[in-house]
């Protein structure tokens, strides 16, 4: 293991990560899709991948990430995931985690350490923190041991809870975490990793923020798994990012293509002031977004059935796949156009006050709505 002297989330430290295969991108290979995708093509070149223990891994799917949006994104074609909600409450909960782990094992840990493979330079790692390898004096761990800490949403968190309960590793719910401590677990020389998950809520008493809920497992070495893994992702990066080979694409790449492009058109359109171009460009989306909405509908109405069959009574929550639950729940809502009515009445008189619904009125506001022209 080779450290890296780059601050996180630096412009340094992505230029580095666009160059290097990292571990937030291992489970991209490990998608049955991807895998079988990547095995076709090193195969007509003459190369031979064993994906099967990465096929073993079943997973099905990962943030719709391929290999063509993988080496896209890293080669500045289109833009860099940037996180969203879910990864801000992770980001900003993270070090609340790392905690809970240092008071339980009883230790503590380095944060934030990003380093390079030694047997292969081509495979960055950027640890949530590094365990000492002090800790676990029966092993050979000389760089330490990967810390990977998460805060998943309740769903997500459920999931965790579910495989460990069916006598697996909790990280095997989320297998794309999984892939990733594996990949450190590599790069770090270490014979496993540290996976730590929790649930942060605010406490009610005290109004601070507390762990609720949390996992702490060590995830083995799997040599079988890296084996094939670092065969693929060594082929990846010499084929694709060092030799600057655009990766064979899916229906879903030339979708996202297809959706930047006309993205570009409209904001070309704006800037040089063509609205007839930037109408219909509009236009198309109205149209598209109706069709979809009416599609989406069709197929929620019969998964909703679908629900409501497997529903026992009085459940709250009906799971339907790894990825789709329905929630029921009962909202009552207050008319206080009624309330007020009522009122005026109990005080003998037959409707409410000119004044007091002036006095009520909030203030006029300008509104603006697009309506096409026939």
């Amino acid at each position: 293991m080779k450290r890296v002297s780059v601050a996180p989330r630096t412009t340094e430290w992505h230029e580095i990560r666009a160059e290097s295969w990292t571990a937030s991108t291992a489970a991209v290979l490990v998608v049955k899709e991807n895998a079988i995708l990547l095995r076709d093509y090193a195969l007509a070149k003459g190369v031979t991948l064993d994906i099967d223990p990465l096929l073993d891994v079943g997973l099905e799917s990962f943030y719709e990430n391929t290999l063509w949006k993988a080496w896209a994104e890293k080669m500045g074609r289109i833009p860099r995931f940037e996180g969203n909600a879910h990864t801000e409450r992770g980001t900003t909960n993270e070090e609340l985690v790392l905690r809970k782990f240092e008071e339980e094992q009883m230790m503590m840990v380095e944060r934030e350490v990003t380093s390079l493979s030694s047997e292969y330079d081509g495979f960055l790692a950027s640890y949530d923190a590094l365990a000492p390898a002090s800790s676990d004096p029966g092993v050979v761990a000389p760089y330490g041991f990967p810390v990977e800490a998460k805060c998943p949403a309740f769903g997500s968190r459920k999931k965790l809870w579910d495989s460990k309960k069916a006598g697996q590793l909790a990280i095997m719910g989320l297998p794309y975490y999984w892939c990733q401590v594996q990949h450190q677990i590599y790069v770090a020389e270490a014979p496993y990793g540290w996976f730590v998950a929790a649930g942060v809520e605010q406490d009610k008493d005290t109004g601070e923020e507390k762990i609720v809920f949390p996992i702490v497992e060590k995830v083995p070495r799997d040599e079988r798994f890296l084996r094939a893994y670092i065969a693929a992702a060594k082929y990846y990066h010499e084929e694709f990012i060092l030799g600057c080979v655009e990766p064979p694409m899916l229906p879903s790449d030339e979708a996202l293509v297809q959706a930047l492009v006309e993205k570009a058109q409209f904001e070309r359109a704006i800037h040089e002031a063509d609205l007839e171009t930037a109408s219909d460009l509009y236009l198309e989306a109205v149209e598209a977004e109706a069709a979809a909405s009416k599609r989406r509908k069709e197929l929620e109405e019969k998964v909703l059935k679908a629900a409501a069959a497997m529903r026992a009574e009085g459940d709250e929550m009906v799971t339907l796949s790894s990825r789709l639950q329905v929630i029921y729940s009962t909202n009552s809502s207050v008319s206080w156009q009624k309330v007020a009515k009522d009122l005026a009445k109990q005080q003998g008189l037959s409707d409410v006050p000119e004044e007091v619904i002036k006095a009520n009125t909030s203030k006029a506001r300008e509104s603006s709505k697009l309506k096409e022209v026939v």
